[in-house]
């Protein structure tokens, strides 16, 4: 990685639209920065559903572009609207059952700096605004961050642990040498 990593100091607002069809685009906007996020669909084929990625970000009046197709297998596309649905309902994680809270060890690489502490797993995944601004922070795509937190997930979940995405909490670090760490910093069972 040839670009330094610069840490805004400011405020910002975020805002977006969700369309019908899938597409949407998102701002998040402040004094000395811009990063904008649109993403729509190209086509939809019988198992998968190909998307335009585009992200473009300002800082200090210097702009850097990207763009990128990608291809989502439409199981992937449901369980996302499904969860979609639900988190919209306000339907609480926690029911009667009273829940364990597993503490996952943390092994961040020394030198390590924790700069966003206990975000909920859920609203990573169905809310685009959280992940584009951590992954605008960190200066990575949303599809290389997505990878990252998945990782992270099944590294620190044993796969037969029945764990509801909404009761699994992480934190994203700064580290010298990588410049994103994501891990899980412990969920409930």
């Amino acid at each position: 990685m040839n670009s330094k990593l610069k840490t805004l100091k400011t405020e910002g607002t975020f805002s977006g639209v969700i369309k019908a069809d899938g597409s949407n685009h998102a701002e998040y906007v402040g004094q000395n920065f811009n990063f904008v996020m649109d993403l729509s669909i190209i086509e939809e084929k019988q198992e998968s559903i190909l998307f335009n990625y585009e992200q473009s970000l300002t800082v200090d009046g210097v702009t850097k572009k990207s763009a990128e197709v990608v291809e989502v297998p439409k199981e992937q596309v449901d369980i996302v609207n499904q969860d979609m649905l639900v988190s919209l309902s306000n339907t609480p994680s926690i029911g009667l059952l009273r829940l364990t809270k597993i503490n996952v060890p943390s092994y961040a690489p020394l030198g390590s700096v924790l700069i966003y502490n206990d975000l909920q797993y859920a609203d990573l995944l169905v809310s685009s605004g959280i992940i584009v601004a951590v992954m605008a922070f960190f200066g990575l795509t949303v599809a290389a961050g997505l990878a990252a937190i998945a990782a992270a997930v099944l590294a620190a979940i044993p796969e037969y642990y029945d764990v509801d995405y909404r009761n699994i909490y992480l934190d994203f670090f700064l580290t010298p040498s990588l410049g994103m760490h994501v891990e899980v910093d412990y969920f409930y069972i």
